[in-house]
């Protein structure tokens, strides 16, 4: 089993919050079947801000290669939090950095924008070399293992897929998604169920739902997650076909290895406009994709349609 220890820092803070300063950390402590919140090293949990961590298990226990891989090409260095700031919500959103002790975090693509006289991208943040094709990660088989109880969703047998953490298939209960989830982030990068403290042995896991079972409740609910190959990485994909498709808004390996020039000139050009604007928060031409989609809904579908083709066959 897995030990580790993870660092949540907060890097940025848009707005204002009542909780974190900038420098603040959360740290996680591993020992393989459970994670514990170390106060002695921990300025402040906000619950709301650990809602957003549904990747804390990779980081705990996944692979290097994994983790080196999704922050070295698509930037998963950083979660925020749910608060969008000002003028939709009160409080503005913190922005964590993470860090394992142990694991040296090689470039990322991009920095964030707490210092706008960064140069932008970080010309020492972009990776020189990307190992392709991504480490093997998978799609997760959910199985309703056992029933203990009458639950009115779940029946013994059925099963539920979610393909590469993203998609997920019909039918599925809403309460046992969170339990669920963080365990399908992880195992979907690689984490074995017995590093995640989710099975004694083998590849399965084994997570219940939040209910309790009788004779007050209903029931329990027990779910077997099943790992199964994916053929190619979600993300390769859909970034691959955002920069060949002209939007300016993917990781900077993306853009560099499949993006047009007129397209590397445009997110220049972009960024030279945001830039003397101050970087406003949540500049309108950076939901360009979105416009694109609306103005060619067919050829938006087969893109959409294009990247889960590896998936569904």
């Amino acid at each position: 089993m897995k030990k580790s220890k993870v660092i949540w820092e907060v890097e940025e803070i848009r707005g204002e919050c009542p909780v974190y300063s900038v420098g603040d950390k959360i740290v996680i402590e591993s020992d393989g079947v459970s994670e514990q919140l170390n106060f002695e090293k921990t300025d402040a949990v906000c619950m709301r801000a650990m809602d957003n961590l549904w990747n804390r298990l990779a980081w705990q226990a996944a692979d290097d290669e994994y983790i080196q891989y999704h922050v070295g090409v698509i930037g998963e260095s950083r979660l925020a939090c749910p608060h969008v700031g000002k003028p939709y919500t009160p409080c503005g959103q913190a922005i964590f950095k993470i860090t394992r002790k142990g694991f040296k975090i090689e470039p990322n693509c991009g920095p964030s924008t707490m210092d706008e006289k960064l140069e932008y991208p970080q010309a020492s943040l972009v990776p020189k070399e990307v190992k392709r094709p991504s480490p093997p990660m998978y799609d997760i088989e959910v199985y309703v293992h056992k029933v203990v109880g009458a639950c009115p969703q779940a029946i013994e047998g059925t099963k539920f897929d979610y393909v590469l953490m993203t998609k997920m298939s019909e039918g599925q209960c809403g309460f046992s998604v969170n339990s669920l989830y963080p365990y399908i982030a992880a195992m979907t990068l690689g984490a074995k169920a017995v590093d995640l403290g989710i099975a004694i042995e083998g590849e399965d896991g084994f997570v219940t739902c939040p209910a309790w079972g009788p004779p007050t409740c209903e029931a329990t609910v027990i779910f077997r997650l099943h790992p199964v190959p994916a053929k190619e990485s979600f993300g390769d994909n859909w970034y691959e076909d955002l920069a060949k498709i002209g939007h300016v808004s993917v990781p900077t390996y993306f853009m560099e290895k499949y993006a047009s020039e007129e397209t590397k000139a445009k997110r220049k050009q972009l960024i030279e406009e945001w830039d003397k604007l101050g970087r406003p928060r949540y500049w309108e031409k950076w939901g360009e994709i979105q416009r694109l989609f609306d103005k060619d809904k067919e050829r938006a579908k087969a893109i959409v349609k294009d990247s889960w083709k590896t998936t569904d066959e």
